[in-house]
């Protein structure tokens, strides 16, 4: 059984007519992506999609390599995985951007992206954008610097 209970939700709000959110729960990964979409409708979408979606692939593909960093021994900083989530995240910036650049109805797109990777005592977050990771422990408590209007 799992340490954690996770859930996932996006909604519109109240500013905009469609979502370019998206995100990932991968569990069984240790796994955990949200996305918010920029560039127009199809731009936005497209942006955050693809990039759940390079982020999980990629590290499922670190996963099946020789010299997988969800085994190999990391030290209190966890540096394989953090080095695994890095290149996920790079990975999907040049897949986000290769597209735009290959679409001309998509240029101009991207997205912001926060990704949590949790495995054994380690969690990694790592950030693009102005997507910032708040603990629930500073949500809950309200003590957590607000950049962004809600």
């Amino acid at each position: 059984m799992s340490k954690y209970r996770s859930a996932a939700r996006t909604d519109v709000g109240m500013k905009r007519e469609h979502n370019e959110d998206s995100f990932l729960v991968n569990e069984d990964l240790g796994l955990f992506v949200v996305c918010d979409g920029m560039g127009g409708h199809a731009g936005g979408e497209t942006a955050s999609r693809l990039a759940v979606q390079t982020i999980e692939k990629e590290l499922i593909s670190a996963k099946l390599r020789v010299d997988d960093p969800f085994t190999r021994p990391g030290g209190a900083a966890g540096v394989p995985l953090a080095g695994a989530l890095r290149e996920a995240v790079e990975g999907a910036c040049a897949a986000v951007f290769r597209t735009s650049r290959a679409n001309p109805e998509l240029a101009g797109m991207g997205t912001t992206c926060i990704s949590l990777l949790v495995h054994a005592d380690h969690a990694i977050v790592g950030h693009v954008g102005d997507s910032a990771p708040i603990s629930f422990a500073m949500a809950r408590s309200g003590n957590y610097p607000r950049t962004t209007r809600w």
